[in-house]
């Protein structure tokens, strides 16, 4: 009959059906649900290590920089300190230049006009005490002239 290639089926003949039960279907969809699950969970735990990998190295990133700031900082300031310590130590050796000088210009007054002879009617110590009030009442720093009232006094007490 002309070009057909397909023959009837026989009354007795069946064609093969392919059939799976219901709980061999159920497992083979959980565990495909189960590969999906675990291939997205897969992925998010990679982000989440990523995400940490990120964030760990900002973290690095910020604490050298931070260190870097510091390490600047604290330079400069070990020079601000060194430059500050210079002037202090030049500050100090004028004031007991100065303090010299009156000392000797003090004692070639008294030689001359007094002829190196302390009078009773002085009072001991008197241009010390005068010093340290008349700091007070300006500045407040007198820790130099304290100390040389503090000479003064002992030196009277020894002498007398």
């Amino acid at each position: 009959m002309g070009g057909s290639t397909s023959q009837p089926v026989a009354a007795g003949e069946q064609e093969a059906v392919f059939s799976l039960s219901a709980g061999l279907q159920e497992r083979m969809a959980e565990e495909f649900n189960n590969e999906q699950i675990a291939k997205v969970f897969g992925k998010q735990m990679e982000k989440l290590g990523e995400r940490k990998a990120e964030t760990i190295k900002a973290s690095v990133q910020q604490r050298t920089e931070l260190e870097e700031r510091l390490g600047k900082f604290r330079e400069q300031n070990n020079q601000v300190q060194a430059q500050l310590d210079q002037k202090i130590e030049a500050i100090e050796d004028r004031f007991t230049d100065m303090a010299n000088v009156v000392e000797y210009d003090v004692t070639r007054l008294d030689k001359q006009y007094l002829g190196g002879k302390k009078q009773n009617s002085q009072i001991a110590c008197l241009a010390e005490r005068v010093n340290v009030a008349t700091c007070y009442k300006d500045s407040g720093n007198c820790d130099s002239f304290i100390e040389a009232l503090s000479q003064c006094a002992s030196e009277s007490i020894t002498s007398n």
